[in-house]
């Protein structure tokens, strides 16, 4: 069989210097007759593994082959590809990312990532370099995966309401809803997030548009700025609750306590106000159990050093209560301000979806005694976790969704919160627990 006849097979890993090169020469070696083989790299170490070639010469072959880069072989057609590495066998990335996160919030990170100047989404009026992005080569951006493998990023609908929202409204499907519903993202990812936005959108009726606002909301509930806040990891406290005048805790994975999550956020302001060690202003009680510091230093202890991880005490600070309410006013404020743009109000909602990276369930009830969420029939409220990433696993194993992803982006319109003549003032009224309305809040009467 000629050269030009014989199969052609090529073997991909990220250095090219060990186990490709050894494929290589084996089946040269002994299929030689009808294979014609080649190995290459990603990024290649520019050597062949002396250890290879002793592996090979104890079975006969001798091998001098040369560490190749898989660019060399772009235009060549191969009869089979076979990766040796994990990272080559990856074909594709789809990135679901908030307009301004991972470096800074999602869209730029988009931006960071593509090195393009994300500088005008911090300044007014506050627009992206670009709101669509084409669909790229993972390695013209640095990914060390499969050379022709293709980078997919969802569009983003403003500076600050990033894809991670297109891709939460594909995940949950209300673009499709006849009924209004709302998507409430609380912050991103917090292990990429330094500074977080908290995107509420929801479709009107059965009209071709969906609304979306974005806040400065949402990180503190990630842990971020807090002394104990963490992800929801083993070791996280997830839930707490009062027990026969007892603080009582869960922690994820039922281990030593470390720091405290979002659902164990939520849950704790909830029981503190409830238990009367914080008021509704949220300045800490110091004549109410599990309190201490003084007036200059005032915490409420949820784990006694004894009983954690660490060997200290886990507890909320008065300035970690303060963020946490300042970031549950933002949110609500903003939902509040985005419905009344359309002439409507938390009553109209059928149902209010609750996404976020911050932990394993969510208590409604103690979300909505700390002003979080509308005090609405709880049966409307459910807890969908990390929307973003189920959007983005739909969008990459369906074309089709890919595609209904892009059209959702380009069918939302953008509130922006700082021209709204309303919002400090409704965010104002949202820095009490729950609210300085409490007529917004009969269960709490």
């Amino acid at each position: 069989m000629s050269e030009s006849e014989k199969h052609k097979v090529l073997f991909l890993c990220t250095n090219n210097s060990c186990r490709s090169q050894m494929a290589e020469a084996i089946v040269n070696a002994r299929l030689g007759d009808e294979w014609k083989a080649v190995s290459a790299g990603t990024h290649p170490s520019g050597y062949v593994h002396p250890n290879a070639q002793r592996a090979l010469a104890e079975i006969g072959i001798q091998h001098d082959g040369r560490s190749k880069h898989a660019s060399e072989f772009r235009n060549v057609h191969f009869d089979l590809v076979v990766t040796v590495c994990e990272a080559d066998a990856i074909t594709a990335i789809v990135i679901a990312g908030n307009t301004i996160m991972v470096a800074q919030p999602a869209t730029i990170m988009m931006h960071l990532l593509l090195s393009l100047d994300p500088s005008s989404i911090r300044r007014d009026p506050y627009v992206p370099a670009t709101a669509v992005f084409p669909v790229l080569m993972a390695v013209e951006v640095g990914l060390n995966i499969h050379p022709g493998a293709l980078l997919y990023l969802f569009l983003v609908a403003s500076g600050y309401v990033g894809g991670d929202v297109t891709a939460g409204l594909l995940a949950t499907g209300i673009a499709e809803h006849e009924a209004l519903s709302i998507l409430v993202d609380i912050g991103t990812n917090g292990e990429t997030v330094s500074a977080c936005a908290a995107g509420a959108a929801g479709r009107l009726d059965n009209r071709d548009f969906l609304l979306a606002c974005s806040g400065s909301a949402g990180s503190a509930f990630e842990g971020c700025g807090l002394e104990w806040g963490m992800a929801a990891q083993p070791g996280a406290i997830d839930r707490v609750w009062m027990e026969n005048g007892r603080l009582s805790y869960r922690t994820v994975a039922g281990e030593l306590p470390r720091g405290i999550c979002g659902s164990g956020l939520i849950e704790a302001l909830g029981t503190f106000l409830q238990a009367d060690m914080i008021d509704r202003n949220g300045k800490v009680n110091l004549s109410a159990p599990y309190t201490r510091g003084g007036e200059t230093h005032p915490e409420v202890i949820l784990a006694p050093a004894g009983e954690t991880a660490v060997g200290r005490d886990i507890a909320l600070r008065q300035a970690d209560i303060e963020n946490l309410i300042r970031d549950k006013a933002a949110l609500y404020a903003g939902s509040r301000i985005l419905l009344a743009s359309a002439g409507l109000s938390f009553a109209d909602v059928a149902e209010i979806l609750i996404a976020g990276n911050f932990g394993q369930s969510l208590a409604v009830e103690q979300a909505v005694s700390i002003g979080l969420l509308p005090d609405i029939p709880r049966e409307r409220i459910r807890f969908i976790g990390n929307s973003s990433l189920a959007g983005a696993r739909a969008a990459l194993l369906s074309r089709q969704a890919w595609q209904h992803a892009r059209d959702i982006a380009s069918s939302i319109t953008c509130l922006e919160l700082t021209a709204e003549p309303r919002y400090f003032e409704e965010y104002t009224a949202a820095l009490f627990l729950p609210h300085t309305d409490l007529s917004l809040f009969p269960s709490s009467l």
